[in-house]
């Protein structure tokens, strides 16, 4: 047959209560998320690690991190600086495709921050699933490397509240952050 699956599920329905219209537009959602590179951030990170759903970092666990490596499936992922490049054009065009405003992205050799808003009506879980897709593609195109994980499971895209939080997130956390930075001036144009 020549189906393609199920249809994909009715989205989430935005929750505008959190912070998302902070610049005083009607139903306008900006978004900081995290894309972790698959097997590339274990419990036994220098700096520490996320559980899944918890805000505060935890001190680095050795054991947990032998545990979880030895139980990966695919082999670890790493964002070389050589594809960053194609990485941050395939972001502003996923954003641009869809009619979403793409504001800056910070990548390193394991993870990757991108910045970007949208008209609500989607989830923001469901925004950062689209770019897991999509940049997990054209990792799978770029390294000849199909049927695999790109990134790790989980993360939650963080709610920007603020222009001030925006400009914080451009001019000072992201830039730090990075290998390579991109960012577009930060203004909304909705």
């Amino acid at each position: 047959g020549g189906g393609v699956g199920p249809p994909p599920p009715p989205p989430r329905p935005c929750d505008t209560s959190q912070g998302y219209r902070f610049d005083g537009r009607m139903g306008v959602a900006v978004a900081h998320t995290v894309l972790h590179a698959y097997g590339s951030w274990h419990p036994d990170h220098p700096s520490g690690w996320h559980q899944h759903g918890e805000n505060m970092p935890l001190r680095p666990d050795f054991h947990l991190g032998k545990r979880r490596r030895a139980s990966q499936r695919w082999t670890t992922v790493h964002f070389p600086v050589e594809v960053h490049g194609e990485l941050v054009d395939l972001a502003a065009d996923i954003c641009r495709r869809r009619g979403w405003q793409f504001h800056a992205i910070a990548l390193t050799p394991s993870h990757m921050h991108l910045v970007y808003s949208w008209r609500t009506g989607l989830a923001a879980l469901d925004t950062q699933a689209v770019f897991k897709r999509i940049l997990g593609w054209k990792l799978a195109k770029l390294s000849g490397v199909s049927g695999r994980r790109w990134f790790s499971d989980g993360g939650r895209p963080k709610l920007v509240r603020s222009a001030e939080h925006l400009a914080f997130l451009l001019e000072e956390y992201l830039p730090d952050q990075a290998d390579t930075f991109f960012a577009v001036p930060h203004r909304l144009t909705w």
